[in-house]
């Protein structure tokens, strides 16, 4: 698959597939940003990309820079996923191994956010974030999808952290896009809440307005106030 991100940002990503997908030569193990010019073999199959720009590397006037989509606020749930420990992974499967692995895991996050109705905004590193739009009306789907994502994280192969959050967010596109992108506050605190995870050794983490809305139906308990950077005072957070 081909994600495309921001502006003109282009990734390539194997879902899974049993003899993998090279990009200029080499198997790729995670997604990957792609350049004009970029060979791309999938089994018998090459392919070149090409992403054209002019010598200041600007759009051309009347393209991208003259029109934009609709930028729009609405309510969305954010969901991180995150590999735990990724070179401690390489270390103790060794290289070869690393590709099937993080192949796998993440055609798997992304089968449960598609199956409830998520749309992956954007693979980060070793995760993803995925968002839900519609505010209240997709808390079901999204509680499903936690759900799904604990067991998941049950066979530790590998170990991930999930995060999620409620917030309001900036939502917009470009015609060179798919979708939207999201940007604003609350894609910041997401982010900021998966590093305290990591900090606690926590699997699971949840921001109270995420509780306020679906913790009924997948219970948590409080892991006290923390201290988020870029935000001022401390926040209660919830395990799950």
């Amino acid at each position: 698959m081909v994600h495309t991100q921001d502006q003109n940002e282009y990734w390539l990503v194997d879902l899974g597939s049993a003899n993998g997908t090279l990009l200029n030569g080499r198997r790729i193990s995670q997604p990957s940003r792609l350049a004009d010019g970029d060979e791309i073999r999938i089994g018998e199959y090459t392919l070149t990309f090409h992403q054209p720009s002019d010598a200041s590397g600007e759009a051309p006037m009347g393209g991208e820079q003259q029109t934009l989509l609709k930028i729009r606020a609405d309510d969305c749930w954010l969901v991180v996923a995150d590999i735990e420990g990724f070179t401690r992974i390489v270390q103790a499967v060794g290289l070869e191994e690393v590709p099937r692995i993080t192949r796998r895991w993440v055609a798997d996050c992304k089968q449960i956010i598609d199956l409830h109705g998520g749309t992956i905004d954007a693979y980060i590193g070793d995760g993803l974030l995925a968002y839900w739009a519609g505010g209240d009306a997709a808390a079901a789907r999204v509680a499903a999808a936690l759900g799904d994502l604990k067991q998941r994280q049950a066979a530790e192969d590998p170990r991930f952290r999930v995060v999620a959050h409620f917030g309001r967010v900036t939502m917009g596109g470009s015609p060179t896009t798919s979708g939207n992108h999201l940007l604003g506050r609350e894609v910041n605190f997401v982010f900021r809440m998966e590093k305290v995870a990591s900090a606690l050794g926590i699997p699971r983490l949840m921001s109270s307005p995420a509780q306020a809305r679906i913790g009924a139906m997948l219970p948590g308990a409080a892991v006290g106030r923390h201290v988020l950077d870029g935000f001022d005072g401390d926040f209660l957070l919830y395990s799950f």
